[in-house]
């Protein structure tokens, strides 16, 4: 029996071992087959990394800003943290070893998922590298990069832009503005219109962060940047339509080939990400590097140093001369609409404010007997109105109600066309007419107690007696101001102030926009005070003490104190009119002020306040009178306190100024005269 199936078993394993021998000798010849093939490939790529390193290509500048490598003390390192962006180990460091590992990268067999193959990956190094080493097509690898493929299908290019958005106070991170890169697909003058292009942007995601965590990571690159192509309307809706936010579109003197190699680098760093820094590696400095990409003969990001701003980026940029062709003005929602209204003859304006707070109708004899062309107009803006006011809070349901009247009514008017509305005429300034950023500020004094003379320097930006021209209307932004000042009695330096951060949005409030304003001060401020507690025993307000002229100085002491204001309210201007009322800006504002020092009696002290502000702009004349009057008396033993100022500004040019000023409150009056001078 056993010798019966030892028979048969025989037999069976017979024909399988031959056919093991077969399949094995078969495998055996392949192999002898390609190993010619593979160590021809492995000499060609020898070859190929040999030749690099004898004509150094690891230290063009080509190869650096690819890579985004910056020189350091100990040699380089790139700005991308992504670790999948490098192919060699230490790539992050090394340009040689990241340009050695590219190179064999291209030749490695294909993957399962053909886009994520390197030639697929990183076609701007595939690009450059098949330039420098005529790589041989027979020797490489031919993956299907269809996600490339899909990008190049959709984005269209024959020339680019570069947009920027103006200041949002609302948004920490923009309040400096923003940039991102319009890609158009046309290169014809109306190629601005189209918002059918593709966009590239580079932007922060934070995730859900409380307000502190959100500053503290934004300034020290504690969450990811990363690039994206997205539809240009969807930028256009969320910062005309919704945030209220003027775009500036640069067109750019790029050629075709140089905007396709923007477009390969960018398609690259959609696949990693960037540490953000929110007051230099952002999203203005990330998009120079693009430019730097597409044109290597541009050296834009080396100008940076310390802040990059994106209104700084646009001068930058402008200055290369030839690389900007035109710049067109996209209005927000808001500005068109109250450009319109502003152009309007004053009775068919009136007639506008009726019919939007519904005191009158269409049906009424002011609007009936007006032109077709005017009623539609006055239609059109009332609808752009309603719906400005629903992108910014949801409208009441008398509101939806004329709304769909007005839709309705609007179809009456085929003929008329919002295009035969005459343009409006921006009423602001591009952003690469502002004034330089970083100031400083000699001026001298006097007190009752003396003379002095002093020095100011800030890092950024702008404050209420500045030009206007290519910022934000009544806006404040100031960060690390320092003011160092000598007194000539006492013979001493002193700290008289030091801002932190300063931010102030002077927005006129009126029926459509409906906007509020603020007001937020921290730093140290100096402070005055009897030397006698017991003269403080008093509360309310000291009128004689107020005036510190008449004040004996030797019973008042100087001392910093840590301050905090903070206050919120309504601003004031002729916002749709073109009388001289348009240029006076006027507010009314609630809040308080927190301190901190020794030499107050309980060492903190608060007070709720209130605060005024008007501002006159004639142009090169400005003047601006700050009122503030702080209930301290609230805490016992303190006297309350009344802030004047009042400043008048000469401008000489964007970039000097010359101010005169007079500040008054409780023990203290002083008078100065200084010089801006901006950098």
């Amino acid at each position: 029996m056993i010798r019966t199936i030892a028979r048969h078993t025989r037999v069976w394993l017979l024909p399988t071992a031959s056919c093991a021998v077969m399949v094995i000798g078969l495998l055996q010849s392949l192999s002898a087959q390609d190993r010619p093939k593979n160590l021809e490939r492995e000499q060609y790529i020898r070859g190929l990394v040999v030749k690099s390193q004898a004509d150094d290509l690891h230290t063009e500048r080509y190869w650096h800003l690819l890579l985004h490598y910056r020189s350091t003390l100990r040699g380089y390192e790139s700005e991308a943290d992504g670790a999948a962006f490098f192919l060699a180990n230490n790539g992050k460091t090394s340009p040689q070893a990241e340009l050695e590992a590219t190179i064999r990268a291209f030749f490695t067999d294909l993957p399962e998922v053909h886009n994520l193959h390197p030639i697929c990956r990183f076609p701007a190094r595939y690009q450059w590298l098949q330039q420098k080493l005529e790589l041989d097509p027979v020797m490489l690898p031919r993956p299907d990069c269809s996600l490339l493929k899909a990008v190049q299908r959709v984005v269209k290019y024959e020339s680019a832009s570069l947009v920027f958005s103006s200041y949002y106070l609302n948004a920490p991170a923009s309040m400096f503005g923003h940039t991102l890169l319009k890609i158009n697909a046309t290169d014809s003058p109306e190629s601005h219109a189209s918002l059918l292009d593709y966009a590239i942007n580079y932007a922060a995601y934070p995730g859900d962060l409380d307000p502190f965590s959100y500053a503290f990571l934004g300034l020290t690159g504690g969450y990811p940047g990363k690039f994206t192509f997205m539809p240009y309307h969807i930028k256009v809706r969320e910062y005309n339509d919704v945030e209220n936010r003027d775009l500036w579109e640069y067109k750019l003197n790029l050629k075709k080939p140089e905007i396709e190699r923007l477009i390969l680098h960018t398609f690259e760093l959609t696949q990693t990400q960037f540490n953000y820094f929110y007051l230099d590696e952002n999203c203005s400095y990330h998009l120079l590097s693009l430019l730097e990409v597409a044109r290597p003969k541009l050296f834009l990001t080396d100008k940076f140093h310390v802040m990059v701003l994106p209104g700084e980026t646009i001068k930058e940029v402008v200055k290369n001369e030839g690389l900007v062709n035109s710049i067109y003005y996209r209005p927000s929602l808001f500005s068109e609409n109250r450009l319109r209204i502003k152009e309007m003859p004053p009775d068919i304006r009136e007639l506008f404010f009726d019919l939007f707070a519904e005191r009158k109708s269409i049906q009424s004899p002011e609007f009936t007997r007006l032109s077709l062309q005017n009623q539609a107009l006055l239609i059109d803006t009332l609808l752009d109105a309603l719906r400005y006011l629903d992108e910014r809070q949801a409208r009441s349901e008398k509101q939806n109600q004329l709304y769909q009247n007005l839709i309705e009514a609007r179809t009456q008017y085929p003929h008329e066309k919002i295009e035969d509305y005459p343009a409006v005429q921006a009423d602001s300034s591009p952003p690469h007419l502002s004034h330089d950023t970083l100031m400083i500020k000699p001026y001298i004094g006097s007190q009752a107690r003396g003379n002095y003379f002093g020095f100011q320097t800030r890092v950024v930006f702008h404050d209420l007696l500045n030009t206007e021209q290519g910022v934000a209307q009544g806006s404040v932004f100031e960060f690390f101001k320092i003011d160092l000042r000598y007194y000539t009695e006492p013979d001493s330096w002193e700290l008289n102030q030091f801002t932190f951060l300063k931010i102030t949005s002077l927005v006129p409030y009126e029926s459509i926009g409906e906007s509020f304003s603020y007001y937020l001060d921290t730093g140290i401020h100096t402070a005055y005070r009897k030397r006698d507690q017991d003269l403080l025993n008093a509360k309310g307000f000291n009128p004689a003490a107020f005036n510190g002229l008449l004040t004996d100085q030797s019973e008042v002491e100087r001392f910093p104190a840590a301050t905090i204001d903070v206050f919120y309210g309504l601003s004031y201007a002729d916002v749709f009119g073109n009388s001289w009322m348009q240029d006076l800006l006027a507010s009314l504002m609630i809040g308080g002020r927190i301190q901190q020092s020794t030499h107050f009696e309980h060492t903190n002290r608060y007070a709720p306040g209130i605060m005024t502000h008007i501002l006159y702009d004639f142009g090169w004349f400005k003047m601006y009178l700050k009122n503030q009057y702080l209930f301290h008396s609230v805490q016992s033993g303190e006297h309350d306190n009344f802030i004047s100022m009042f400043e008048v500004r000469y401008n000489v040019d964007k970039n000097h100024e010359v101010r005169l000023g007079l500040q008054q409150e409780l023990y203290n009056t002083d008078a100065f005269l200084s010089l801006v001078c901006f950098f």
